[in-house]
């Protein structure tokens, strides 16, 4: 389930257009967005193209929700590149399993480049489920690929809240690496905690 695309297939391409070099929203604050697993503020499951036009592409939902796990404001699972993407979405949270600020989890060598997690936003991943179970983190619950230059922080004095439940791990980029994670920044506002 996504705010764009259930599914974008590896052949698939969804660009989003806008004007300037700011924000394109592709999901506005009035749509809460909820479905089994694999749950994305844009896209569901992404395994193909995801471009904007001028911008960063954001999604800006009231909540992402994933019931099985796979909750993440741009994506669920990402198994294709995404670059210049922005979660502003109020909560992304999955009842089970892994969620994440940008993805819940990026697959094996594909590139998270540029991402960002700001305003006040709430990470949670809950109640451990299997593989991933419960982790939280502000871009990427579990990371088998590359994370390059991503920020996680809050603004205008709101926080960025990432908590992961029934699992200790939890990271401002990520909960757990299995992958590479180079360059980006976290702010002092950035909360996490891990039960």
């Amino acid at each position: 389930t996504g705010g764009i695309a259930g599914w974008n297939q590896a052949q698939g391409v969804v660009t989003v257009r806008g004007a300037g070099t700011g924000e394109i929203i592709a999901t506005g604050p009035s749509v809460s967005i909820a479905g089994r697993e694999k749950v994305g503020g844009i896209i569901g499951i992404h395994e193909g193209s995801l471009r904007t036009l001028g911008g960063y592409l954001t999604a800006q939902a009231a909540s992402v929700r994933a019931l099985d796990g796979y909750a993440g404001g741009i994506a669920g699972e990402a198994k294709g590149p995404v670059e210049r993407a922005r979660n502003r979405c109020a909560a992304v949270m999955a009842d089970r399993g892994p969620a994440g600020g940008i993805v819940a989890v990026n697959g094996a060598e594909v590139t998270l480049t540029e991402c960002e997690n700001l305003g006040e936003s709430s990470v949670l991943g809950l109640f451990p489920c299997g593989e991933g179970a419960g982790y939280a983190g502000g871009i990427t619950a579990e990371n088998y690929g590359i994370v390059t230059n991503c920020t996680v922080k809050g603004e205008n004095g709101t926080q960025v809240r990432i908590r992961s439940q029934g699992v200790k791990e939890t990271g401002a980029v990520c909960a757990v690496n299995h992958g590479s994670i180079e360059g980006g920044a976290v702010s002092g506002d950035t909360v996490l905690s891990g039960e």
